[in-house]
């Protein structure tokens, strides 16, 4: 996923090339108001689609086929997606949070999401799907007995 500062160079390099295009062809007092709107519309959507990996910290296996994942995220996070896939072998889980205030604190709050498997966890590990180390055994997460 591209960082804000992909997302906002992407978008002013698009506006440049249609205000070029335009000013070619005649039509810049038409075209820029249009293409000043539209850029506008881009970068609240694609901002506010935005969202930061949480580094899963802990896994506990709850009743049954539950399994509750634990990370320090932030106190103003307003959403959070999960998602997850499971094999016989381990369960891949992500955990993108996104917060819209503009000034928060840098002290982080435990967090935690409950996922209710296909089967129960047993034998298989669970894996931070948005882990990028070297050595992937880095990425399987604790487990809390």
């Amino acid at each position: 996923m591209p960082g804000p500062s992909s997302l906002i160079l992407l978008v002013l390099g698009l506006f440049a090339v249609v205000v070029w295009l335009a000013r070619r062809s005649g039509r810049l007092l038409l075209v820029l108001p249009i293409a000043s709107v539209v850029v506008a519309g881009l970068l609240v959507a694609g901002w506010s689609s935005l969202g930061e990996h949480q580094s899963l910290g802990w896994a506990e296996e709850l009743q049954g086929s539950m399994v509750e994942v634990g990370y320090i995220g932030s106190d103003c996070e307003d959403q959070r997606s999960v998602s997850f896939s499971e094999d016989e072998h381990q369960v891949r889980v992500s955990v993108i949070a996104r917060s819209f205030a503009t000034s928060c604190s840098d002290v982080g709050a435990q967090r935690s999401v409950v996922l209710d498997l296909a089967a129960p966890l047993g034998d298989r590990v669970v894996v931070d799907a948005g882990c990028h180390r070297r050595h992937r055994s880095a990425c399987v997460v604790k487990l809390r007995r």
